[in-house]
């Protein structure tokens, strides 16, 4: 397969964001005098975001008329705690670095706010590994849309039909089927095995761990 750029998501596929969001999902619960929620449970909610956390710990959705005072305060605990928690899924650095030596362009499509996802690369020093950021509020598209994937080859300076997406949602895939990309599902991320039918997304590639991601590029 020739391969010149290799797009990822964020959360749940580069990093292992769950520990702080989760947290941040109990540090408001308690503060509302609720009951906590267990990490695991919690943790296969983490791709939906703020979304998610706010569904799961208070049955809210968004159109309810305290969701967006309680979004506000979750996005702020979760800000506080400077992402002390996450880090790169085994294998990734790994994986940057060997994409670099074979020269194929890297770059990040996630739904995650700029003013997050930025401080959060800092923190796991991968910040100068990749060309390009795109984030959920550059533009009023998001996931499963294409037009970030097209405007991350665009600075990439790479055909979408030479991208893989690799992502760990539902979205990331329909996003890169919708580029015209081929697209890579990895088990590390926050989908729920015993709700999400994931053969039923037809991703290209169902991957285990970040060699196998080599694997791929090298056939």
């Amino acid at each position: 397969m020739t391969t010149l750029g290799i797009l990822f998501d964020l959360d749940g596929t580069v990093a292992d964001t769950a520990p702080d969001m989760v947290a941040a999902l109990n540090v408001l619960l308690t503060r509302h005098n609720r009951p906590t929620i267990d990490y695991k449970l919690a943790r296969t909610q983490v791709s939906h975001g703020v979304k998610g956390m706010l569904k799961l710990g208070f049955s809210l959705e968004p159109e309810h008329s305290d969701y967006p005072l309680l979004a506000k305060d979750y996005l702020a605990i979760y800000q506080e705690m400077n992402h002390a928690n996450s880090r790169l899924f085994p294998g990734m650095k790994s994986l940057i670095t060997k994409c670099q030596q074979q020269q194929i362009a890297l770059g990040i499509v996630t739904n995650k706010p700029r003013y997050l996802a930025e401080p959060l690369l800092r923190v796991l020093e991968v910040d100068q590994d990749f060309s390009c950021l795109n984030c959920g509020d550059d533009i009023p598209e998001r996931k499963p849309d294409p037009k970030p994937l097209f405007n991350a080859c665009d600075t990439l300076q790479v055909s979408a039909n030479m991208c893989i997406y690799v992502g760990d949602a539902l979205r990331d895939i329909e996003a890169g089927k919708n580029a015209g990309m081929k697209t890579i599902l990895v088990s590390w991320g926050y989908f729920d095995a015993k709700v999400d039918n994931i053969q039923d997304w037809e991703a290209d590639f169902f991957v285990d761990n970040c060699e196998q991601i080599l694997s791929i590029l090298a056939h």
